[in-house]
């Protein structure tokens, strides 16, 4: 039996009400620190040399689409070289064995991975793209842009200024 001065249904309201703002604020959590797990998982596979999850977070075409209709291409005659050849997974992975390559005749690479990361800044576009600025504004800056999928982000554009 319900208890006086109450309807049957009403329990079951607001359980559905509680439901829904807990749902709504996972969904919200998930909406924000989504990119910013998948950048911690990139970097995690950057340490790791895992170049086939990297690969899975680029989207090759989109990426490629992007550089042609810069100008970048004309300024930049080695970025036209590498689009000739077509960009894709076998080109992360040429440039992941020459940062290794790097990093072995390197003796201070923590100091430039510090400065690397103050110069570094990261956020919301809009809310389907995120971008990872590294640089300065003032000495040149590459601006990496995110772009959402359905439940994953991946690299859809680099922008040079």
């Amino acid at each position: 039996m319900s208890e006086p001065g109450k309807s049957p249904s009403s329990s079951g309201t607001t359980g559905a009400i509680i439901f829904l703002v807990i749902a709504a604020v996972l969904f919200g959590a998930y909406w924000f620190a989504s990119p910013y797990v998948t950048l911690y998982r990139v970097g995690q596979a950057v340490e790791d040399g895992d170049s086939d999850y990297i690969c899975e977070r680029i989207n090759f075409e989109k990426l490629e689409d992007n550089f042609n209709k810069g100008a970048l291409i004309e300024e930049s005659p080695m970025l036209g070289g590498i689009l000739d050849d077509g960009l894709g997974c076998e080109t992360i992975k040429g440039l992941m064995e020459f940062i290794e390559f790097i990093q072995a005749f390197s003796d201070d690479d923590d100091e430039f991975m510090e400065e690397l990361m103050e110069e570094t800044s990261t956020g919301f576009d809009s809310p389907l793209t995120f971008s990872i600025r590294v640089g300065d504004e003032d000495d040149g800056q590459i601006r990496l842009v995110m772009s959402r999928t359905l439940v994953s982000w991946e690299l859809t554009d680099v922008k040079f200024s």
